[in-house]
C-alpha cells in the first residue's frame, strides 16, 4: 500500500525491483561449474505470527502470509531471496488496515554450504503499517532487520517443494515491534 497522495513512478519500481534484477544477473554470470544446482524458486507460504513486544503478545496469534523469489548462486550453496508478506493485526482498533505488511530481502546460507539441517538467512524489511492520528489515517513506513530458518523437501522432480519457515522480524516503530512468524507452504523451482 501507498501513503495517500502518493504516486508510483518508474524510479520507485525499478528501486524496488533492483534488488531482484541483481541477483537474477548475477545468477546469469556465475560460471556454469559452479552452477549446477542453481535453480530459481517462486514460494507461497501460510501461517502464524507472534508479537514478541509492540503487540498483542504471544497470546494472540494472528495469520500471516508470505511468498517470494528466491535466485540459488554457487551450486545452491547460497541465495538471495525477495520476499512480502503481511501479518495480521487484531489487537489494533479497526480503521482499514490492520495489517503489518513488509518486502525486502534476504541472503540464505543453505544447508549446501553449512552441513546443518536447516538454511539461515538474514536481511532487511521495509515495512509498512496504518497508524491512526489526529486528522484520519496514515501509513507509516520503516526499515528493520529479519533473521530466517527454513527447511524445503522436494516432493517432485526438484520442482515442487514443500517448505516450513520461521521468521524473526523487528520493526523500529515508535512502539518498537517483534514479531516472530511460522508458516509451512509451496514452491516451484525452475
Amino acid at each position: 500500500m501507498q501513503e495517500p497522495g502518493s504516486t508510483l513512478t518508474p524510479r520507485v519500481v525499478l528501486a524496488k525491483w533492483s534488488a531482484l534484477l541483481a541477483a537474477l544477473l548475477l545468477a546469469l554470470l556465475v560460471p556454469q561449474r559452479a552452477s549446477a544446482a542453481q535453480h530459481v524458486e517462486v514460494w507461497y507460504d501460510y501461517g502464524l505470527g507472534y508479537f514478541l513486544s509492540g503487540g498483542e503478545g504471544t497470546r494472540h496469534p494472528n495469520s500471516e502470509r508470505a511468498g517470494g523469489l528466491a535466485v540459488s548462486l554457487a551450486g545452491d550453496r547460497f541465495r538471495l531471496r525477495y520476499l512480502h508478506g503481511s501479518l495480521e493485526r487484531s489487537g489494533l482498533p479497526t480503521h482499514g488496515d490492520n495489517d503489518a505488511d513488509y518486502r525486502g530481502g534476504d541472503f540464505v546460507l543453505t544447508r549446501r554450504l553449512t552441513g546443518l539441517p536447516v538454511d539461515l538467512g538474514a536481511g532487511m524489511l521495509y515495512h509498512e503499517q496504518a497508524f491512526v492520528f489526529p486528522g484520519g489515517q496514515r501509513f507509516v513506513h520503516h526499515w528493520g532487520p529479519d533473521l530466517v530458518v527454513f527447511r524445503e523437501h522436494n516432493l517432485w522432480r526438484n520442482h515442487l517443494v514443500a517448505r516450513a519457515e520461521m521468521d524473526l522480524i523487528y520493526a523500529p516503530y515508535s512502539r518498537r515491534e517483534t514479531f516472530a512468524v511460522a508458516d509451512v507452504g509451496l514452491g516451484l523451482a525452475f
